[in-house]
């Protein structure tokens, strides 16, 4: 998600977000310096794959980028929540609906345009958006999230417990194994509700190692078990997930505070910079071969976290395009 769990309760001038590691509750440094990777590699396969010009530079590249940047998006997201989940389903829902749906669909109006869309046809094109993540293009992983915190109320709704959690993450799961079901994203939801909720379970069993290698058996038995039920394919791509993810967490967990604070900045606006570059992205991709990608990529990621910058200066962008609202508020009841 791309990262609205976090700011929708930190805004940008919230004393949380600027304090180094601390409990799921408040910020992480290394949490959002993560979702800078993240939001970065993003905009690389976007220019890698959706710009034809670039379609020969590695190939391989974008497919080991896509194996892990939305998974960890996910498990992020996941880990974030911790913490935060509210006793309250209904305002957390509603919630949702402001900090990611509200930024899907102003994004994509704005997009639109630039699709040569006609602006009598924008709201038939936010309508498809709507009902189908897949319409949305880029922005797709803003509903598919929305969907993920729908799925977990409702567990919740049943048991708060963690077992029964990691239950219904493995049975959303499973939805992997059917033939592939792209109404309201739910092949989406099902390749990242495991991720989502694996970040929740470990952020909220942390500090107790047992139940960590409860969580780490429990994750090695669904992967063989997915396997055996015929889809090898499906259990690689996860491990192939979790392996990228945790070796690339590993290596931020060793990084100066001076880097980790650098790309903080960044992560904690990466769902502004997730809706700018699909704006920003035709025009700014310049030159050829190696040289061109690169170039282009640092002047998405440039433009994106400067519009970024901008959009959060004024109360009405920085909620409606960022999903930056304030926490008390009237219309926005505190979950």
């Amino acid at each position: 998600m791309p990262g609205p769990a976090a700011s929708e309760t930190t805004g940008p001038s919230s004393p949380q977000a600027s304090a180094p590691s601390c409990p799921a509750a408040g910020r992480e440094m290394t949490v959002d310096a993560l979702k800078c990777l993240a939001i970065l590699l993003v905009i690389a396969t976007h220019i890698l794959g959706l710009r034809r010009e670039f379609q020969h530079v590695a190939p391989w590249l974008e497919t080991v980028i896509v194996a892990f940047n939305m998974p960890m998006f996910a498990l992020l997201s996941g880990w974030v929540l911790a913490g935060r989940e509210g006793s309250h389903p209904g305002r957390f829902l509603w919630r949702k609906v402001l900090t990611l749906y509200v930024p899907y669909v102003a994004w994509i109006a704005v997009e639109a345009p630039l699709r040569r869309v006609p602006f009598a046809g924008i709201p038939a094109r936010v309508l498809e958006a709507l009902l189908d993540p897949h319409a949305g293009m880029q922005m797709w992983f803003l509903a598919v999230l929305f969907w993920m915190f729908v799925v977990f109320t409702l567990a919740r709704l049943v048991s708060r417990s963690d077992a029964w959690t990691g239950a219904v993450a493995l049975a959303v799961g499973a939805i992997g194994l059917l033939p592939r079901i792209t109404f309201m994203g739910t092949d989406k939801v099902a390749w990242l509700y495991p991720f989502f909720i694996l970040g929740y379970v470990l952020a909220r069993n942390r500090r107790d190692t047992r139940r960590l290698v409860y969580i780490g058996v429990a994750s090695a038995t669904a992967l063989a078990a997915c396997a055996l039920l015929g889809s090898a394919e499906l259990a690689g791509r996860y491990v192939a997930a979790l392996v990228l993810t945790a070796a690339v967490a590993g290596v931020y967990r060793m990084l100066p505070d001076a880097v980790i604070s650098a790309q903080a900045w960044l992560g904690r606006r990466t769902l502004g910079v997730y809706g700018a570059q699909m704006v920003v992205l035709p025009f700014l991709v310049v030159g050829a071969g190696w040289t061109g990608a690169l170039a282009s990529w640092a002047l998405v990621a440039t433009a994106s976290g400067l519009a970024s910058a901008v959009l959060e200066r004024w109360r009405v962008t920085r909620a409606v395009f960022m999903g930056q609202w304030p926490k008390r508020s009237r219309a926005i009841p505190a979950g």
